[in-house]
């Protein structure tokens, strides 16, 4: 492969990596600073952690509608936020409490 023909791949997948992140951007993905995307010919690779799996999602889906994908590689995860230790609440229904009653 010539120089000028890998140049021109590289600057294309430059621009396709560029198109891919402005749209990211454009529909409000909060992780954003987060993702890594890497745009070799026309595959597209997203790198990172998001919040919610709405979130990657939504990446997938924004990457799928950008002109010049041709394949789309998923290696986001999905940070789940710790969550909180709570006592178990007792549910009174009809006078009877379940938890005492061996319901549960």
């Amino acid at each position: 492969m010539s120089s000028v023909h890998a140049e021109m791949i590289d600057k294309g997948s430059c621009d396709l990596q560029r198109r891919v992140m402005n749209f990211l951007a454009q529909r409000g993905v909060s992780s954003l600073r987060r993702l890594n995307v890497k745009a070799e010919g026309g595959t597209v690779t997203l790198h990172g952690t998001v919040r919610s799996f709405y979130e990657r999602q939504l990446c997938l889906c924004c990457c799928q509608h950008v002109a010049g994908v041709v394949k789309l590689v998923d290696e986001l995860k999905v940070e789940y936020p710790e969550q909180q230790h709570a006592e178990p609440t007792e549910a009174l229904i009809d006078g009877q409490n379940p938890i005492e009653d061996g319901c549960l």
